[in-house]
């Protein structure tokens, strides 16, 4: 499924699909879970719809699961089979694969409280607004809120707009993801997103979209949000698949082949205050103290197949 590269054209093209030609899916959503059509209100139901992407089901007031979420912080399949992907050490700081000023450092992104504050549908915990989770959370509920063309989302409003870097490729530059690793992650947003009663189509759709902007290599430059053009692959491992037309020879952000097949190295010292096997296919030893609750939000679920 082919979607526009811009993401002002890729909600237009899920709203299409859905049969919603003139009502966004953030709206279409935000007024059948909660009624009134807000922008507080449409910031909640993008913090319910990423936190249970994250860490799994957990008790909301929404009423979800329709279906279960194992969640992008713990370990799952795609389609529940296949190499097992474990995403957890590019957040809990376990790997330098965090693009700090175009070097890998070591960041703990779940600083603000872990998988606790998350259940009880914040994006960290009240007093830890300075937190590294704090931002990547709130700019995950933005950036989704782009996406889904949340109507009322603006500066001025509870709901801001996007405000973080425009490049998904600067962001993700040492990460070195490879498909099944996005496949995964892409797959949670759609289990979430139908926990909640988004329609199987509108997940395709939508998933589709995930796909056609971040899955390749070499894709054009494109528009977060009215800013300017940028490179936005994440999937960035030599093995990933090249976008055609590519643009593998554009200078500047574009990281057409990523750290050129180099896997992240582990922190020598975890932020999370454990050590880890080298690389991240040997994070299997991330520590669950660093999330608290995730256990509570993960038992039992299994991977969501669409």
């Amino acid at each position: 499924m082919k979607f526009l590269a811009t993401f002002t054209a890729a909600a237009a093209a899920i709203a299409s699909v859905a049969g919603q030609a003139a009502e966004t899916p953030c709206d279409k959503y935000t007024t059948a879970l909660l009624k009134t059509n807000n922008a507080t209100n449409q910031l909640t139901v993008l913090t319910l719809v990423v936190n249970t992407a994250l860490i799994g089901n957990y008790p909301n007031p929404a009423g979800a699961p329709k279906n279960n979420v194992t969640g992008i912080l713990n370990p799952g399949q795609v389609n529940g089979t296949g190499p097992m992907v474990n995403l957890l050490p590019y957040f809990d700081g376990t790997l330098k694969s965090t693009n700090v000023n175009g070097n890998a450092q070591s960041v703990n992104f779940l600083d603000g409280g872990g998988a606790a504050p998350l259940m009880s549908n914040m994006a960290a915990y009240a007093n830890m607004t300075s937190s590294k989770q704090y931002m990547l959370i709130t700019h995950l509920y933005e950036f989704f809120g782009v996406l889904l063309g949340c109507s009322a989302q603006n500066s001025s409003s509870p709901f801001k707009n996007y405000e973080g870097r425009t490049s998904m490729s600067e962001v993700h530059r040492f990460m070195n993801l490879n498909e099944t690793e996005m496949n995964y992650f892409i797959q949670e947003v759609g289990a979430s997103a139908t926990s909640f009663g988004v329609t199987t189509e509108d997940a395709t759709a939508i998933g589709g979209a995930l796909n056609s902007m971040f899955n390749k290599r070499c894709l054009a430059p494109a528009s977060i949000g009215g800013g300017a053009n940028a490179s936005q692959s994440i999937c960035l491992a030599t093995s990933c698949p090249v976008a055609d037309p590519s643009s593998c020879a554009q200078t500047g952000q574009s990281y057409g082949n990523g750290t050129n097949g180099v896997e992240p190295a582990s922190a020598s010292t975890s932020t999370t205050g454990s050590g880890s096997s080298s690389g991240k296919d040997g994070a299997s030893s991330m520590v669950v103290n660093v999330l608290g609750a995730l256990s509570l939000g993960a038992a039992g679920l299994v991977a969501f197949s669409m």
